[in-house]
């Protein structure tokens, strides 16, 4: 996990913090993130995101351009359907283990979202998640949010990092890194990323990078198309 923080901390920044934030950009240049001043108001948060700009600012012009082709593929690659994830081994912290597709049945829309507890923008997604899920019902929505860190870190710093966001009710579930590569058809192990599935578990829209404290539109209007 650790030779991967650097690039996962380096597209997390590119991530931040959301899709309404960002401008576009010209092709083949990495995209320039603004910070939010919720995470400037959380000491960790502005520490990650300070380092992730003083390591992107070390990179060559050719390192940039690499980064910028990678978060595109993961900004685009939709993952597997629900029906082939439906054996993919879920943890919640607990709890005996479970899968997929028992936490996640088909005939309900979806909601798989990933995390770790280092992760800059993560924190912003899960109240953004948790607000959903108060407004949902568990008939109207499935909501899964996995987190894909170190287990023993994960069990340390997870918990706290949910109450700290107000989301104790989104739970601490833990899925595997191969797991979440199978799942997401992504060679990489990033977060925050948001799968948006229908109800016969067709997957309809991916989000990386995170949502906001404000109301994020891409989030939105994909739950809109799902539940309606």
């Amino acid at each position: 996990m650790r030779t991967l923080f650097p690039a996962i901390i380096l597209i997390g920044f590119f991530a931040c913090l959301s899709a309404c934030d960002r401008q576009s950009q010209p092709a083949g240049k990495a995209p320039v993130a603004k910070t939010d001043e919720s995470a400037i108001n959380d000491p960790e948060m502005a520490k990650k995101l300070a380092e992730a700009k003083a390591a992107y600012a070390k990179l060559t012009p050719a390192e940039k351009a690499k980064l910028a082709a990678r978060w595109e593929k993961e900004r685009t690659t939709l993952p597997i359907s629900l029906t082939e994830a439906r054996s993919i081994k879920i943890r919640p912290v607990g709890a005996a283990e479970t899968t997929l597709g028992a936490r996640a049945p088909v005939g309900t829309p979806t909601v798989v979202a990933a995390w770790a507890s280092w992760c800059i923008p993560c924190k912003l997604e899960a109240r953004e998640l948790a607000r959903l899920r108060q407004q949902y019902g568990r008939d109207k929505l499935n909501i899964v949010y996995l987190n894909i860190g170190t287990p023993d870190e994960e069990r340390a710093k997870g918990l706290g990092f949910l109450r700290d966001a107000g989301a104790q009710q989104l739970g601490l579930t833990m899925l595997d890194q191969a797991d979440y590569m199978k799942l997401t058809r992504v060679d990489q192990v990033s977060v925050p990323r948001v799968l948006v599935f229908d109800r016969t578990g067709k997957p309809i829209s991916v989000i990386s990078g995170a949502v906001t404290g404000k109301r994020d539109m891409r989030l939105a209007n994909a739950i809109n198309t799902v539940v309606s």
